[in-house]
């Protein structure tokens, strides 16, 4: 069999063009078509003169753009956006339900504007709803169903922060053109249920309906549902830490090692019904290749089911390839096979770069690749070479992606080699295959076969599901899970470990591979200085959170709001970039008052972050209340609190009926002559009460009251305080028309500049000692400074 080499399928000039492909998803605009012209030119230069390494590089920016466009052509277009609709359409993918609100995909077949015209750009074209407090529940939503629906829809669009997940690039890597809720429910109609456009979907509805219906350890359904269809939406935040804390979550995120398995399971019945027709059918015996078919139908069957994500596209193709090589009789090297399933990937999803499963799938293939090439072992039997193989890949994975989880994660696991030694051939050999064989009872179950052997095999992996997540709590008891604590490190410094892990994992010949271990050291020099003070203004839609750091100290005022079951602010937004930053505790979290845009993230930020003490302008748990007077320093910064008084602190025991806004902490920060007010949500009587008792002004910094209510921010407040920048945290295009253009105008008689985390992003200040831009604070916005070619 012929061996294709790199050189003869040019491997390095499909890795130069991903390399141009991915790049466009680092442009802030995409090339105009002036650019794109020239690039064309060039495009024909290089392959005229036969320079392929710049044909490949033009070649992939060509396409990234054009795929660009695209992404952006798909949108709801800008001046649609916000309005109403009637859209008619298909439900897809498996609907998500909780008891507030249903989600799901919606296909469109036909959308009218409300002065009845017709958007045919967005026929065909998929938008993600929400169906809030639906009244006929008996009715259940499932993929197949045609709706005419009255929605509300609008643009795709995330939030921007540092360290903070897009999420708006997820979406249209989705495909996704808008996102809305449903309204005026009493014109909803189901016009029909019709499986033909999207069968894969309704098997896997059913599959999930005949899973769920069998129920009988509540746990283990959110794992199995995982493993079988990929659908995480089963999995509570506990469960999902109980994997992240014991690095197991990549064990029911269905990727190579699962695929691979279907791939393998398919090939041997391809195998075992050659032999088994060949008894009777002797021109069987001449089928060489039905088992490599078999294998790629199974394999291509769990990837339909397990919803094509991106780790299961990479495996996909790879076994593809794979066996398509070995129908033609050529052996594909490794390395070949994964650069082409980047390709493949690369095309289908230009913005996967943006996925951390992108990363952690390729890097653990390369790794693996690299970490077995050239070695042999001298165990002779099965068993001896399947357990060097598990203890040899578990030792490359945990040293190759050790900077990865630190990078991508956060965190690493010291459980991880251990847990992973019994839970890989657990998961992968035993649960897997049961699940398959559970499967394939299921499907015959349905005209009474075999309908006790599939009830029994069900509980029987339930339990093993169940005994595994007993097993990884025990190991999360003893708590092996570290908070990463190095800040992003420079590029040179990245280099320089990833040169170290290569050692590291080198083979035999290479002299002191140990000695490889220090080129980890500069990860935990690199850090840099403190800056004396930094102010971070988190973009967490209509609500707050603010990140105060000293030196040495951390505060948070505010914590945003709970978005669904699986997000909220503290969780999701505030704590990874506490921990980009190298920060394991939070000295002070200071919730200015109950407001759910306020306190929603306080449970999710104190799940996951060390609070040494809580301040609050209402009750809550474990919290002192806020009063006037309270004041600290810290590495030279000065803390104060100025609200409330005493005399509203005494009401608030005796009083419900105070307006929550009104006792809200107020909170001034001085660091030599510079003051920050962060405000909350205080009203026009508190601004008059602050305003005769003390004289704070003039300020640097302003949190703008109640995001820029008008009824705050009284233009005699604002005379007094003169703040150089008013800065409000707001959602973009919210329902209560925060902030109010009265209140804008206020401050730009004062002479404030004005920012909002709705346009600009998260909005950072810091000052260092020898700082003197913007009256020595620097000035970061992350959605302006950090544009993406996406970003409206």
């Amino acid at each position: 069999m012929k061996t294709i080499s790199f050189k003869d399928e040019g491997m390095w000039y499909l890795f130069v063009f991903n390399l141009g492909l991915f790049s466009v998803s680092l442009l802030p605009v995409l090339p105009s078509a002036d650019l794109l012209g020239l690039l064309f030119l060039g495009f024909i230069v290089c392959f005229y003169w036969r320079w392929f390494v710049g044909f490949s590089m033009v070649s992939g920016i060509l396409l990234g753009s054009l795929l660009g466009y695209y992404l952006l052509n798909i949108q709801l277009p800008l001046l649609l956006d916000g309005q109403q609709f009637q859209v008619i359409g298909i439900v897809e993918g498996l609907p998500q339900s909780t008891q507030k609100k249903e989600r799901f995909i919606f296909r469109i077949d036909s959308l009218i504007d409300k002065a009845g015209h017709k958007v045919p750009s967005l026929q065909g074209r998929k938008i993600q709803l929400s169906w809030y407090y639906r009244k006929d529940r008996s009715l259940v939503l499932k993929p197949g169903q045609r709706w005419s629906l009255t929605v509300k829809l609008k643009r795709p669009r995330g939030f921007v922060n540092p360290a903070g997940f897009d999420y708006q690039a997820y979406l249209l890597q989705k495909k996704i053109s808008a996102t809305g809720y449903v309204i005026n429910q009493q014109a909803t109609r189901l016009l029909e249920q019709d499986c033909r456009q999207i069968v894969v979907d309704c098997v896997r509805w059913w599959i999930k309906r005949r899973l769920v219906s069998q129920l009988s350890y509540p746990l283990a359904i959110g794992p199995m549902l995982a493993l079988v269809l990929g659908d995480t939406s089963q999995l509570d935040n506990q469960q999902w830490d109980l994997l992240r804390h014991t690095g197991t979550a990549h064990l029911l995120a269905i990727s190579g090692l699962h695929i691979g398995i279907a791939a393998t399971v398919g090939f041997f019945i391809g195998k075992l019904c050659l032999h088994v027709g060949a008894l009777f059918f002797p021109f069987f015996i001449r089928l060489h290749h039905f088992p490599a078919l078999a294998s790629i139908m199974v394999a291509s069957f769990y990837s339909l089911l397990a919803g094509m994500s991106l780790p299961t596209q990479r495996a996909l193709i790879m076994v593809l390839l794979f066996h398509l090589g070995s129908l033609f009789y050529r052996s594909l090297r490794p390395y070949f096979v994964l650069v082409c399933a980047l390709t493949m990937v690369a095309v289908l999803d230009p913005l996967a770069v943006y996925n951390q499963g992108f990363w952690l799938s390729f890097l653990a293939v390369s790794l693996l690749f690299y970490g077995f090439m050239g070695r042999r072992h001298r165990n002779k039997t099965l068993f001896g070479r399947v357990f060097y193989s598990l203890v040899k890949s578990q030792w490359v994975l945990v040293i190759g992606l050790f900077l990865p989880s630190v990078l991508l994660l956060q965190g690493v696991s010291l459980s991880a080699p251990m847990v992973n030694l019994f839970a890989v051939p657990l998961v992968s050999f035993v649960i897997v295959p049961l699940l398959f064989l559970l499967l394939f009872l299921m499907s015959v179950s349905v005209v009474g076969v075999f309908e006790s052997a599939y009830k029994a095999l069900y509980i029987f992996v339930e339990l093993l599901i169940q005994w595994l997540l007993n097993i990884l709590s025990w190991f999360t008891d003893i708590d092996f899970w570290t908070p990463a604590i190095i800040t992003s490190p420079p590029f040179g410094v990245v280099i320089i470990a990833s040169i170290g892990i290569l050692w590291l994992l080198a083979p035999k010949g290479i002299p002191a591979r140990y000695l490889g271990l220090l080129c980890f050291l500069p990860l935990w020099f690199s850090n840099e200085k403190p800056l004396a003070l930094s102010i971070t203004f988190m973009d967490v839609g209509q609500g707050t959170a603010v990140i105060v750091r000293t030196q040495q100290h951390t505060l948070v005022y505010d914590t945003g709001r709970v978005f669904s079951q699986h997000f909220n602010a503290g969780q999701h937004i505030i704590v990874p970039y506490l921990r980009s930053e190298g920060i394991a505790n939070i000295d002070r979290l200071v919730v200015s008052h109950n407001d759910s845009d306020h306190v929603g993230g306080v449970i999710g930020l104190l799940e996951n972050m060390n609070t040494m003490s809580i301040l609050s302008g209402q009750p809550l748990k474990n919290a002192v209340p806020c009063t006037e007077g309270q004041q600290w320093e810290w590495d030279g910064v000065t803390f104060e609190i100025l609200w409330p008084n005493s005399a509203m602190a005494k009401k608030l025991l005796t009083d419900q009926m105070i307006k929550d806004n009104n006792t809200s902490c107020v909170l001034l920060v001085s660091f030599f002559g510079k003051k920050i007010l962060l405000a909350g949500d205080i009203e026009k009587q508190v601004e008059q009460q602050l305003l005769d008792n003390q004289s704070v002004g003039p300020i640097d910094i302003l949190l703008v009251p109640h995001h820029g209510s008008k009824t705050s921010s009284s233009l005699a407040w604002l005379s007094q305080l003169r703040p150089t920048w008013a800065i409000v945290t707001a959602g973009f295009n919210n329902p209560y028309n925060h902030p109010h253009p009265e209140v804008i105008k206020r401050y730009q008689q004062v002479g404030s500049q004005w920012l909002n985390t709705a346009t600009a992003g998260a909005i950072r200040f810091s000052i260092a000692d020898n700082a003197d831009e913007h009256g020595g604070w620097r000035l970061e916005r992350w959605r302006l400074d950090n544009r993406r070619y996406w970003y409206d």
